[in-house]
């Protein structure tokens, strides 16, 4: 049995696919990207709660300030002579799944530095844990991608 709270976030910013299979998405365009955070936990803490809301909007509030009006791009296919790029995000090919994949690895090393003090024991005497259980991103308000460890 797992408890699960949800929180979402929204940043717009560009990106463009290598190796797009259409000639649309090979070239810069932007998007409103919405972000639903999931995390679960076993069991509650002693406010009966997974984890704070507000503790997980502080967590992501930088998180999301680094994708805000930047440009998400391929280490291969940023240009040093791109002077009008003043932010930017460098991953893997930035599809939504990649983008996914590296808002849950950020936070979670947020988590696990941050959240120790969660790692309290319960009630029952088990060592209680918060988890990422999903990480969704919307590039549209129809078409998400979402990435689970």
């Amino acid at each position: 049995m797992k408890y699960r709270i949800c929180k979402s976030f929204e940043f717009s910013a560009a990106h463009m696919l290598s190796s797009s299979w259409t000639e649309k998405c090979q070239k810069i365009h932007g998007h409103n990207y919405r972000v639903e955070v999931v995390l679960s936990s076993s069991e509650l803490n002693k406010d009966g709660m997974v984890l704070d809301f507000g503790k997980l909007k502080q967590a992501m509030k930088e998180l999301i300030a680094q994708f805000d009006h930047s440009y998400i791009v391929s280490a291969n296919d940023l240009q040093p002579e791109q002077d009008n790029v003043k932010k930017s995000v460098v991953m893997g090919n930035p599809t939504s799944e990649n983008i996914a994949r590296t808002i849950y690895a950020r936070l979670n090393k947020i988590i696990q530095q941050e959240f120790a003090a969660e790692r309290e024991k319960s009630s029952n005497g088990y060592m209680r844990t918060v988890e990422i259980d999903r990480i969704r991103v919307y590039e549209t308000p129809n078409s998400w991608s979402e990435f689970q460890a």
